[in-house]
């Protein structure tokens, strides 16, 4: 299925998060075209570049977070704040406000989000054939109280809510509190308690999983 056809299958979310889906050419060895990069290729390290498959999925999902920026903010000068530490886009900067954003991909599938008057937001997507590898770290993943979770939820939550908290507590399940559409993570550093909104989807054979606060 086509990025066209996924798209009509997501949610409806709320006017403050916008998001597009960016799907990469077939031939996952060719690369993306130039004139589809805009200089994408700038933050890009060179031992990904080494990884053709790895470096076209990163394009794919700058491309992905550009048509939002083309659709938003036509003919607007803007920046990026990054993570210092693995270059990941976290804010767009346009005229003086920040938008927080976040980027996932899966195979051949990328997605990017940007969020207006929230906090901070995290994407993350899986193919379900991931779930085979999920097993033998089932248990540093968090469980909802409420409802029954497959491994690949309950993996995608944890992605999402690590890319919207940037915090390595995420990555330890005792420090979560999960029931339904909550989560309520402890956060050390600060020493005070997260909540986080999600909204977990499926569309064809992907997961998805966006985590807001």
């Amino acid at each position: 299925m086509d990025a066209i056809h996924k798209l009509k299958q997501m949610p409806d979310f709320e006017p403050t998060i916008t998001y597009s889906l960016s799907e990469m050419c077939e031939d996952s060895q060719r690369l993306v075209e130039p004139s589809r990069m805009n200089g994408l290729m700038d933050e890009i390290d060179d031992k990904l570049k080494l990884n053709t498959v790895r470096m076209n999925q990163r394009i794919n999902g700058r491309v992905a977070l550009t048509n939002i920026i083309n659709r938003k903010f036509v003919g607007l000068d803007y920046s990026f704040i990054t993570n210092n530490k693995k270059g990941i886009y976290q804010y767009l900067v346009v005229e003086g406000r920040h938008f927080s954003v976040s980027i996932s991909h899966s195979l051949n599938i990328s997605i990017a989000v940007l969020a207006d008057g929230i906090h901070r937001v995290g994407i993350d997507v899986e193919h379900k054939n991931r779930i085979s590898q999920l097993t033998l770290i089932e248990k540093v993943m968090p469980r909802d109280i409420e409802k029954k979770r497959d491994l690949l939820e309950r993996w995608i939550v944890k992605e999402a809510v690590i890319k919207a908290t940037n915090l390595g507590a995420a990555l330890d399940p005792k420090n979560y509190y999960w029931q339904g559409n909550k989560i309520w993570l402890a956060n050390p550093l600060e020493n005070k308690t997260i909540e986080i909104n999600i909204v977990l989807w499926k569309v064809d054979e992907c997961c998805f999983a966006l985590a807001t606060y």
